[in-house]
């Protein structure tokens, strides 16, 4: 049985804790910092996972945190911060001091016993990883280790000349490549999507080149100050055919290789759209590679939230509005569900971008 702790001073919170998890998990109740810090000393067993008011007295809940992931046996413990209703700058510092997950108050009992969920189910399978890595023989960790610095070399390289040629275009590749990462995460672990574990690094490396194809583009289009002309955007539109073009006519000296598949995957058809309308092959719904429909998500997010010559930046609340609505249109309305509960790291990664 898990054990979570709830340290909490809302009352109303505490009873919906009570109500929720007291039947599938031993839960450990706190009402302050020195309650809690007590409880971990002399606790028989320590806890999988860790709900944290913010608006405690004394001690408040980031302060405690800040002490309790000093805890050697509280390093890879999540934490689900509770923050007050409407109080969006404490949610957003959850997520940007390393926080799991933020609920608000009231606490939803159903949303609650999902996140718990979620967050113990991404625990188990990282135990799982682990407990794979471990049996690997030292040559077989060495060669894995060893292809997987290549690929990053050959990723940073290309990367750094892309941005060569556009600023805009090596940033933005690196900035949605970490959306990516946040949102694969959410939905492998989540079980929402199935892929090889072993693989997370190579697909999250895979997903900065997916505008690899941009180096074959003209620089007068590339880099034009202000909006194109339509025969512009049909050149334009040509970089995910000319990426995939050149990962195929080279992919036999990678022979069997999954990182060049999932370049090819990503390069191809990431700006295809779930009704059918995209390019450059009007795939639509699951034709689409699952992974170019994630990569859409944090694609349109990042174009979104980014100022361009053309075009003023948008508000993170902004963009997330406008992706739900184009949920079942443009984007999976799957991947959607997974950035609503993940958008939070998505605002994280482009603050710390500015």
């Amino acid at each position: 049985m898990y054990t979570v702790m709830s340290i909490c001073s809302n009352s109303g919170v505490q009873l919906t804790v009570r109500q929720s998890l007291e039947y599938d998990y031993q839960v450990i109740f706190a009402e302050n910092a020195r309650e809690a810090l007590s409880a971990l000393k002399v606790g028989n067993k320590d806890p999988d996972i860790i709900l944290l008011q913010i608006a405690l007295s004394g001690m408040n809940g980031f302060e405690l945190y800040s002490n309790m992931i000093r805890v050697p046996k509280l390093k890879n413990v999540p934490f689900i911060f509770i923050a007050e209703k409407g109080d969006i700058k404490s949610e957003v510092e959850s997520y940007s001091i390393g926080g799991s997950d933020c609920l608000m108050i009231p606490v939803d009992k159903d949303l609650l016993q999902r996140r718990i969920e979620k967050q113990l189910q991404i625990v188990e399978n990282k135990r799982k990883l682990t407990q794979v890595t471990n049996r690997l023989s030292s040559l077989e960790v060495e060669r894995i280790t060893e292809l997987l610095s290549a690929e990053k070399f050959l990723t940073e390289v290309i990367t750094d000349l892309m941005s060569k040629k556009d600023v805009y275009s090596g940033l933005h590749s690196i900035r949605v490549s970490k959306l990516f990462q946040i949102l694969l995460e959410d939905m492998v672990f989540g079980d929402k999507i199935k892929i090889p574990e072993e693989d997370m690094d190579q697909i999250v490396l895979a997903a900065q080149l997916h505008d690899i194809g941009k180096i074959g583009v003209p620089d007068a289009i590339l880099v034009k100050e202000g909006k194109y002309t339509q025969q512009e955007f049909d050149i334009m539109k040509q970089h995910t055919v000319f990426g995939a073009d050149a990962i195929k006519k080279f992919s036999y000296l990678l022979s069997g290789s999954r990182f060049a598949d999932y370049i090819l995957k990503m390069a191809r058809s990431h700006h295809e759209q779930w009704c059918g309308k995209g390019y450059p092959d009007g795939l639509a719904g699951k034709q689409i590679p699952h992974l170019a429909r994630i990569l859409n998500v944090c694609d349109i997010y990042d174009g979104l939230v980014s100022k361009r010559s053309y075009k003023q930046s948008i508000s993170h609340q902004q963009a997330v509005m406008i992706i739900n609505q184009i949920s079942g249109v443009q984007c999976d309305p799957d991947v959607v569900a997974s950035f609503n509960e993940v958008c939070g790291e998505f605002q994280k990664v482009y603050n710390q971008a500015q």
